[in-house]
Formats: C-alpha cells, sequence, structure tokens
C-alpha cells in the first residue's frame, strides 16, 4: 500500500500485488474465486466493496481500499487497508478513522466465550457514537484452509440473535464498512457483476 499513489491505474495495484504474492510462492485468492477476475479487491471512493481493477487512474483526493487475499502453505490470509490520495477531505478521513478503531474495538473483545454477535454490538455503539452508520450488506467470515467459510461475522448489532460463542483455534474476519448516513438496502452493483456502491453515481 505504500506504493500506492496519484497517477497509479487500480490496473498496477493490481499487478504489485499479485507479483508480490506470486514472488512468495503463494497464491492470489482472489482469482477466479466465484469467477472474480483479478487478484485484489480496489474498492474507490463511494463504492462500498467489491471493486474490480480497471484502468481508473487515481486522482487527488481519492481513497482506495485494497482488499488483499492470498493462499499459502495450505490456508488463506484476507485482510485490507485503506489509502488516502493526496489531499483527502477532512469528513473522509475521519470516517476513514472512526471504521478502522472500530475494528481494533471489536478484535479486542473476542476470546474464547465470547458471542459473535457482541462484534457487531461494540462496531454499531462506537460508529453511532460518531455519527456513523453501519453497512448491514457485508460482514466478516471465518478463513482457514478454504476462503469463505462460517461463521458468518455480522458488524451491525441489528443481527444480534445469533448465540453462537468462540471458540479456541477459530480464526474468522473482522472487516466493518462504516457510512455517513443510512443508506438501507438501497446499493447499487456495477455492470461488472461485483461492486457495490452508494445510490445516485451514474457510472455504475
Amino acid at each position: 500500500m505504500d506504493l500506492t499513489k496519484e497517477g497509479m491505474s487500480l490496473d498496477d495495484i493490481d499487478k504489485i500485488v499479485h507479483d508480490y504474492i506470486v514472488a512468495d510462492d503463494a497464491y492470489p485468492s482472489a482469482i477466479d474465486f466465484m469467477h472474480f477476475p483479478k487478484s485484489v479487491c480496489t474498492t474507490v471512493n463511494d463504492q462500498v466493496s467489491h471493486g474490480v481493477p480497471n484502468s481508473y487512474v487515481l486522482k487527488d483526493g481519492d481513497t482506495v481500499n485494497i482488499d488483499i487475499v492470498c493462499f499459502k502453505d495450505g490456508h488463506h490470509g484476507d485482510n485490507s487497508g485503506m489509502v488516502m490520495i493526496g489531499d483527502v477531505h477532512p469528513e473522509i478521513r475521519k470516517l476513514s478513522e472512526v471504521t478502522r478503531q472500530s475494528m481494533f474495538l471489536a478484535i479486542e473483545m473476542c476470546k474464547p466465550g465470547v458471542k459473535y454477535s457482541q462484534i457487531g454490538t461494540t462496531i454499531t455503539d462506537y460508529a453511532h457514537a460518531h455519527g456513523y452508520e453501519v453497512n448491514e450488506e457485508f460482514g466478516g467470515h471465518g478463513i482457514a484452509h478454504h476462503l469463505h467459510i462460517p461463521p458468518l461475522v455480522h458488524h451491525h448489532k441489528a443481527f444480534n440473535a445469533c448465540h453462537d460463542v468462540m471458540q479456541p483455534g477459530m480464526a474468522f474476519t473482522i472487516e466493518p464498512i462504516l457510512m455517513m448516513q443510512p443508506v438501507g438496502r438501497g446499493y447499487v452493483q456495477w455492470r461488472d457483476g461485483w461492486a457495490y456502491q452508494l445510490p445516485n453515481n451514474p457510472s455504475a
């Protein structure tokens, strides 16, 4: 992510990630996962998730979330980070910071015997305290020898009816998406069949 800068295309990022993973004798798990066409997800600005790298060139003020999954030594790993390009609006920087902190707060409370529903409660309470909403459409997931396995990890406490508890040896992702205003289920899916974004953007 340190190499990402203004003037790069999303395809440039995809190549960097692909080459780095392969050079370490690993495999970019995203390729052909449910027919995903690239090695990494690059989700830009008002996209919500699962952006597919393309020829779009990053410019001053953009944000891009780089979501990387790879397979090495029999297990998958999953990680993402938000990159700020140049002079990003302070409100966007704050949103990103609160989102990141909500994730760390949820990680801190994870231990054997804790209900998975506490993840959503922790994230939602922190988000609401800062005036943000939590995306309800996308959640975390178990990860190990397969990329997506149970449990489904909800980030919103609207789904806290789950009474399953964390057990030693489990591995799962926590990847909240916070928003400045409620959207409900009014997301727009791009014609590529992958990227979702907030409504009212004609580029979709």
